[in-house]
């Protein structure tokens, strides 16, 4: 791996980064497990007497955490370490060349990134110039621990993880079931994110990651943004590159 650059992230970085970012780290993860299943719970959900069966007894469907709390560490947990791995790989030219062209090609499904408002919480200083930032190993991992929690710490990600959990005696929720008008459905079966939750997942979680991105250039908003990394990353084990994502073969294929 090239040495420790410094580099700049403007507007137009920060648009493709974001964008690419949320494409590798959050939406190609394992929560794609909790999306592709079927029968999908934007169906389940019109059946208001359909209930979950587990250890516990029965939840209302409406009433259920629909992502356990495992399943939402292990989610984190993916993503920081996906992040970490982007960063730090941000220093190879060729790496960025080929994550910018493909967060390129994603704005133009997906539509440019809009700031969040509720991020706006430093006033931009769009006269002051933009600093040059060292994307080094301790660096990488306080951002990555940042912007995972910043971007995941939103309603659309909070309306999955509110309720009652259901209670597995097996451990693996194989013994855990759906009965929606009158049929058993496996727990590990079911799509428990919809189409249309995991578009508004997605666009939040761009508009967020680019609200950081696009406010790096004030000092005092990196040194929060670093802070909270560090305050994160205190509690959990150190970020780990995951192999496949710091080849830029991965960029090569279409978005």
């Amino acid at each position: 791996m090239p040495e420790i650059q410094s580099m700049v992230i403007d507007d137009e970085m920060a648009k493709a980064l974001s964008i690419a970012i949320v494409r590798l780290c959050f939406r190609d993860t394992c929560l794609e497990d909790y999306h592709s299943g079927d029968p999908n719970w934007a169906d389940l959900i019109q059946d208001t007497q359909a209930v979950v069966l587990h250890t516990g007894g029965a939840i209302p469907l409406d009433q259920v955490r629909r992502l356990t709390q495992v399943e939402s560490r292990a989610f984190r947990r993916e993503a920081v370490d996906a992040l970490y791995t982007i960063l730090l790989n941000l220093r190879d030219p060729d790496y960025l060349a080929a994550i910018l062209n493909y967060g390129r090609q994603g704005l133009e499904r997906w539509g440019e990134p809009k700031p969040d408002p509720e991020l706006q919480v430093i006033p931009s200083h769009f006269e002051a110039p933009i600093p040059e930032i060292l994307l080094g190993d301790w660096m990488s991992a306080k951002l990555a621990f940042a912007i995972v929690k910043t971007a995941l710490d939103c309603e659309e990600m909070s309306a999955l993880e509110a309720g009652v959990e259901p209670e597995s005696s097996a451990g693996d929720y194989s013994d855990v079931k759906v009965v929606c008008q009158g049929q058993p459905v496996a727990w590990q079966e079911i799509g428990r994110i919809s189409g249309d939750e995991m578009s508004l997942l997605v666009k939040r979680w761009v508009d967020r990651v680019y609200t950081v991105f696009k406010q790096m250039h004030d000092g005092k908003f990196l040194v929060i943004t670093l802070r909270l990394g560090s305050e994160v990353e205190a509690q959990e084990e150190s970020p780990e590159i995951i192999p496949y994502l710091a080849s830029p073969r991965i960029l090569s294929h279409p978005f």
